[in-house]
């Protein structure tokens, strides 16, 4: 089953066509791994997908709810009360993890809970403090995020995403602000929760990551994907811009 079904995006900002006609489908339990050189697109798709931007053109269904659809020539959207339970369902992972600066690592991971999901502050906590442990932030609970490494903070920014049980998680470059050495425990998170069946759309410039978690590749250029399949795409690409673009990666 399809999680998430995108046709002919088109979005333009300030007159510039960033997509020009993107569809993108995920299924249930895939990682997709979304790659491209900075300007092509990538992270608009997925804001697009995660509900952070409206198309201008094009349709999607998530969760077999019709979020956009084309009508006498206009992209129209669901209404707020119908948005609001497909973005219940979403997960978003930003590349500036986007933290409550105010608020303690717990906080963070427990705040919408109570707010959003309505559950009461014993069960939000209970629900934070297992996360935490998953992404083996136990002791850095009552830690703000200014004291956190920028790993620690990436994987609390997971755990904020987790703690909101969402069906869909996406991921726009979660390393791109880390240096390497605190790269390789964000990636494992990411590479865990694959394991485990979460279905993901992950926006990245790890190629050797993409190779050995993803289920799909999805290659963007100028606005198009230039070449989709199999993460073995990567080790024999059919495009010639993909091949040039793994050769700069690997150089």
């Amino acid at each position: 089953m399809n999680v998430l079904t995108i046709n002919n995006l088109k979005k333009n900002f300030e007159g510039r066509p960033i997509l020009k006609g993107v569809s993108l489908s995920i299924r249930e339990g895939e990682t997709v791994a979304i790659l491209g050189p900075s300007g092509s697109g990538k992270s608009t798709l997925i804001r697009c997908a995660g509900l952070l931007e409206r198309m201008d053109e094009g349709s999607m269904i998530c969760l077999d709810k019709k979020v956009a659809w084309m009508e006498n020539g206009q992209c129209v959207y669901a209404g707020p009360k119908e948005l609001k339970q497909v973005r219940s369902n979403m997960g978003f992972v930003f590349q500036s993890f986007n933290l409550f600066p105010h608020f303690s690592a717990l906080k963070n991971v427990t705040d919408a809970q109570i707010h959003v999901k309505k559950r009461t502050a014993k069960e939000a906590e209970e629900r934070a403090r297992a996360l935490l442990k998953k992404m083996d932030l136990s002791h850095r609970a009552d830690a703000y995020p200014y004291q956190l490494s920028g790993g620690e903070q990436q994987r609390l920014s997971i755990a904020r995403a987790l703690a909101m049980d969402p069906k869909v998680l996406f991921f726009d470059e979660p390393t791109s602000a880390l240096d390497p050495l605190l790269t390789g425990s964000v990636l494992q998170v990411i590479r865990t929760l694959a394991e485990e069946g979460m279905t993901m759309a992950v926006v990245t410039h790890e190629i050797n990551f993409a190779r050995s978690v993803a289920d799909r590749i999805v290659f963007i250029l100028n606005g198009v994907v230039e070449e989709e399949g199999p993460a073995s795409i990567l080790d024999n690409p059919s495009s010639p811009a993909l091949k040039e673009f793994l050769s700069g990666i690997t150089k």
